[in-house]
C-alpha cells in the first residue's frame, strides 16, 4: 500500500514539477513552462486519488489473506 501511495505522489508531484522545470531548463520560456504546469495539472489530481485507491485495495487484499 505505501509504495503505491508513493508511486502516485510522485507521480503527481512530476507531473506538476519536474515536467516545466525539464522543459524550462531546456531552453522553453517560463510562460511556456507555466502552460505545461497547467496542462498537466488534470491529471496530476487524479493520481493521487488513483494512488489511495490501489492503497486501498493492497490492504484490502493483505486483510483478506
Amino acid at each position: 500500500a505505501y509504495k503505491t501511495l508513493a508511486h502516485g505522489f510522485g507521480k503527481s508531484a512530476s507531473a506538476l514539477v519536474g515536467n516545466p522545470m525539464k522543459s524550462y531548463n531546456r531552453g522553453a520560456s517560463a510562460g511556456s513552462a507555466l502552460a505545461s504546469a497547467a496542462k498537466s495539472a488534470p491529471a496530476a489530481a487524479v493520481a493521487p486519488a488513483t494512488a489511495a485507491v490501489g492503497a486501498i485495495h493492497c490492504a484490502l487484499l493483505g486483510v483478506r489473506n
